[in-house]
């Protein structure tokens, strides 16, 4: 039986418009002969679920693949030093070797959590949730040692781990995996190409270099050691270098 591959796709910031401009709600109302128009809204949300200031937003950083712990340390405090200095942020919280995204624990990953201060505190249009991200965006576009981001959290708790929504891509014919990856590829090329869309991502990464290493399980247990712990070790001696 053939076996399937699967790529996620997540597309961060605005959603899906289907009227990128909005739209104004009227109606009208009429008393003793006059005709009055009263403007209930003057721009409607364009996307399935608004963005929406909730006080916080997140942040994740993707270093070259299987880059070293040591070495996505260092470019993270490169990321922590523009939001030290980013109005309207009160602190940030750092995890260096997971992704949110992802949902996965790797060397070349780290995750911020990032807390705005009070909504008192943050009056103008400069400090709202979606300036600071845009801010902390365009400094971080222009670090060239890693990649990151910041977006929102989802607007329902629950509802997938950022705002935007999730697109599955699917082979059913049961190609290789480099096969999916040029096609995940070419997909997101063309969803680059229309304005609704931003800060498209994809969790599929089929090019992490990989060194096969074989136990001699024989010889492990003659000498009165468990395999797990051969293993174990094997990851903390060597993950960092790699």
């Amino acid at each position: 039986m053939p076996t399937t591959g699967c790529a996620r796709t997540d597309f961060l910031g605005p959603s899906f418009q289907a009227n990128p401009d909005g739209a104004a709600a009227q109606s009208r109302l009429r008393r003793e002969g006059c005709d009055t128009a009263l403007l209930i809204g003057d721009r409607l949300p364009s996307g399935f679920l608004p963005t929406e200031d909730q006080g916080y937003f997140y942040l994740n950083i993707q270093l070259p693949d299987a880059a070293s712990l040591q070495r996505t340390d260092a470019f993270t405090k490169e990321v922590e030093s523009v939001l030290k200095r980013t109005n309207g942020v009160q602190y940030y919280s750092t995890i260096v070797g997971s992704s949110l995204l992802t949902q996965t624990n790797a060397t070349y990953s780290a995750f911020v959590f990032v807390a705005l201060k009070p909504w008192d505190q943050r009056k103008t249009k400069a400090t709202s949730i979606q300036s600071i991200m845009e801010s902390v965006n365009s400094q971080l576009d222009r670090m060239p040692a890693g990649h990151a981001f910041a977006f929102s959290p989802p607007a329902i708790s629950g509802v997938g781990t950022s705002g935007g929504f999730s697109f599955m891509l699917e082979d059913r014919v049961g190609n290789d995996v480099p096969y999916l990856a040029d096609n995940t590829q070419r997909f997101l090329d063309a969803a680059w190409k229309r304005p609704e869309l931003t800060r498209l991502n994809s969790s599929l990464n089929a090019k992490v270099p990989q060194v096969l290493v074989e136990v001699d399980k024989d010889k492990v247990l003659k000498q009165g050691v468990e395999i797990d712990d051969v293993y174990s070790t094997f990851v903390r001696s060597w993950a960092p270098c790699l």
